[in-house]
């Protein structure tokens, strides 16, 4: 079984994290890259480097490949994606890098 990556985020703006109240300035480790990069995308956190994490820039090429459809799915959900229930594994990839780059990023 494939450890899963994490990396550091400082807190920009509050949020729950594992039933938590993360404040601003807070660091918190070994947060899931996949949880990290809905942080980052949404403003609610910034990377850390440090530590034994993976690199920061992990997060923007986080390998969805090793990701369930379920994770796929909560992401393409919070970007907004439309008609993401029904996709398959590979058409969410396509539908979430799709949406990465009209973002900007």
């Amino acid at each position: 079984m494939t450890k899963q990556q994490t990396v550091t985020i400082r807190c920009a703006s509050a949020f729950m994290l594992d039933g938590d109240m993360i404040t601003p300035g807070e660091r918190v480790h070994d947060v899931p890259v996949s949880e990290a990069r809905s942080l980052v995308r949404r403003g609610k956190a910034t990377l850390q480097a440090g530590g034994n994490e993976s690199d920061p820039a992990d997060v923007d090429d986080a390998d969805l490949q090793d990701m369930t459809v379920e994770q796929l799915k909560s992401l393409a959900e919070e970007q907004g994606i439309e008609g993401y229930s029904s996709l398959k594994k590979a058409e969410l990839i396509e539908a979430i890098e799709a949406a990465d780059e009209e973002g900007g990023e």
